[in-house]
């Protein structure tokens, strides 16, 4: 009879050791697919302003607005960054209007 007791009790110590492992694998995979879909929504906001000033929109930078109508064209060799010959902003890090 304690030989049936001692395996219930290490039969339940490795199921919780099992489920303990388990909710942890489950918790790291949900932080991950948090992360991946918030770089995904920055990636496709940052797309959507340097597509909006291609377009001719206004984006705003470091409080200021920038556009193609304000004098604002892509710097050479720099493939996001706006310059007017005076301020140089790179649109990853503005918004729309």
């Amino acid at each position: 009879m304690e030989n049936v007791n001692s395996l219930s009790d290490e039969c339940k110590k490795q199921k919780d050791a099992f489920f303990f492992i388990l909710r942890r694998i489950i918790l790291a995979s949900c932080v991950l697919l948090l992360f991946f879909i918030l770089n995904k929504y920055e990636q496709n906001s940052k797309n959507e302003v340097i597509n909006a000033f291609k377009n001719g929109n206004e984006v705003i930078c470091n409080s200021s607005i920038v556009s193609i109508k304000n004098g604002y064209e892509f710097e050479k060799n720099r493939e996001f960054f706006v310059t007017n010959g005076v301020n140089i902003f790179n649109l990853k890090r503005c918004v729309l209007k």
